[in-house]
């Protein structure tokens, strides 16, 4: 049990708190329930996440992306439009198709969703080597 446990939680490594995080904003952002959403939910299983910080950063980000959903169909509409021959190409490939990105919000949602998750990342990331680094350096004047 207790094997299992540390394959699945493992050591907590920055990148890997801030990629839950990351995937956690996603998931708070996307709207719940359509396919984008349920393909965030399956990379975050996939990635062995830690899922403590993704349900406490999805609530975040939900909380936080109340104040972007007026934005999200104009985002939308503007990606969309910008090359309208591609996103007709592109949203008409066999498993695109699926994700409903042809929908303004949605495609809006994801925009936003991407935005915030990497600024959330890169802020987390930097912040949590820092700290891991001055962490060591006092572990290592504290031995001497």
């Amino acid at each position: 049990m207790i094997r299992l446990f540390k394959w699945f939680w493992g050591y907590p490594l920055p990148f890997r708190i801030a990629a839950s995080a990351f995937f956690g904003v996603m998931l708070g952002f996307l709207f719940l329930g359509t396919p984008v959403w349920l393909v965030v939910l399956a990379l975050i299983l996939i990635f062995r996440t830690h899922l403590f910080i993704v349900f406490v950063s999805a609530l975040c980000g939900y909380i936080f992306s109340l104040l972007f959903r007026p934005f999200y169909e104009r985002t939308g509409v503007k990606i969309l439009l910008n090359n309208e021959t591609f996103w007709q190409t592109f949203c008409s490939k066999p498993f695109v198709n699926y994700l409903n990105l042809n929908n303004a919000q949605i495609m809006g949602s994801i925009i936003w969703a991407l935005i915030i998750s990497l600024i959330v990342f890169i802020i987390l990331i930097i912040f949590l080597k820092k700290s891991r680094n001055s962490m060591l350096r006092n572990l290592n004047t504290d031995n001497r």
